[in-house]
């Protein structure tokens, strides 16, 4: 994963996928869109990185985030252990 900031653009780019966003668009979409979106597609990485090098505050960044990819983290153990019970 990188991100660059150059000639007003935002660029991201992941191993899989690569994307890039002026910055009118990315305006348009609003940080707070774009980031939900990365934490739909989990890519809670990409969105932390994005929250502290835009330096969003980190109630609504990278905390945020983190508290997602937790809870994230909590319903996989609980798939797999009711998956291990129906065993």
């Amino acid at each position: 994963m990188s991100i660059s900031h150059r000639d007003s653009h935002l660029f991201v780019r992941v191993q899989h996928s690569s994307t890039s966003l002026a910055q009118s668009r990315l305006q348009q979409l609003s940080l707070p869109v774009l980031l939900d979106r990365l934490v739909l597609r989990r890519e809670y990485c990409l969105a932390i990185r994005i929250s502290q090098y835009l330096k969003i505050a980190e109630a609504e960044g990278a905390s945020r985030i983190v508290a997602h990819w937790a809870c994230y983290k909590v319903r996989l153990i609980n798939i797999c252990r009711n998956a291990c019970d129906q065993v």
